[in-house]
This record gives C-alpha cells, sequence and structure tokens, in this order.
C-alpha cells in the first residue's frame, strides 16, 4: 500500500524520499537486530539533523 501512496504522490509532482529496507521486519526482537528502526536509523538520524539544520538556516 505504502508503494503506490509513493508512486500517487510522484504521478503529482510531489518530491518523495521513500525507502525501503528489505529483510527488515516493523518489530525488534530482545538480543536481535531486525527491526526497521534498526536498519534505517542511519537514515532517520541523518532526515532530522537536515530538519534541524534547514530550520537554523530560516531562523536568521
Amino acid at each position: 500500500m505504502t508503494d503506490e501512496v509513493a508512486r500517487a504522490l510522484r504521478r503529482t509532482g510531489c518530491a518523495v524520499d521513500y525507502r525501503t529496507y528489505p529483510g527488515l521486519e516493523h518489530d525488534t526482537y530482545p538480543g536481535q537486530t531486525v527491526g526497521i528502526d534498526d536498519g534505517a536509523m542511519p537514515d532517520i538520524l541523518d532526515w532530522v539533523a537536515g530538519r534541524f539544520a534547514a530550520g537554523r538556516d530560516t531562523a536568521k
């Protein structure tokens, strides 16, 4: 379903940064790194840092 939403948004001209992480699930189990947050965390942190950096540039 999310794949179709991303395609539909792109068809309307929206810029969409949509990433998938094959092999990762939504849940993390104790002692195992299998959850999407674990595998995507570097991208998540970069995205958040980018939002804060953009806010600093416009806050002047």
